[in-house]
């Protein structure tokens, strides 16, 4: 799989262990939806490389406000590398918050933590 893809990572839970999950299909709509409201929000670096694929990691209130800074989940010496993953964190920051409809408000846990895979190919067409 390529591009903007977000992978949702494991979270927590909830206390009693019997919070709601997302199905497949609402996962990737929701996923679609702020891939979407990054694509909006990133402007990656002239002659950006497309091998260069940063990850980073956000995660989110119930209200699509950032619970912290994201943080860049790969790393590499490269300069133009960290240039790129620099400005992905920066687009998170700059779309924040994110606007997630209200029926995934009983989902909560299940869609609290993302590592969203910025791919330069995918948003330069």
């Amino acid at each position: 799989a390529r591009g903007a893809e977000q992978h949702r990572t494991a979270s927590l839970g909830s206390e009693t262990g019997n919070a709601p999950k997302l199905s497949l299909s609402q996962r990737d709509a929701l996923g679609a939806m702020l891939k979407e409201q990054l694509a909006r929000c990133w402007l990656p670096p002239a002659g950006a490389n497309p091998a260069h694929k940063p990850q980073v990691r956000m995660s989110l209130n119930p209200d699509g406000s950032l619970m912290g800074r994201p943080v860049i989940a790969n790393a590499s010496s490269d300069p133009a590398f960290r240039s790129l993953a620099e400005s992905a964190v920066r687009a998170i920051n700059k779309c924040a918050p994110f606007r997630i409809p209200s029926r995934f408000a009983p989902f909560y846990t299940d869609w609290r933590d993302w590592n969203i895979v910025f791919d330069p190919e995918e948003f330069l067409g």
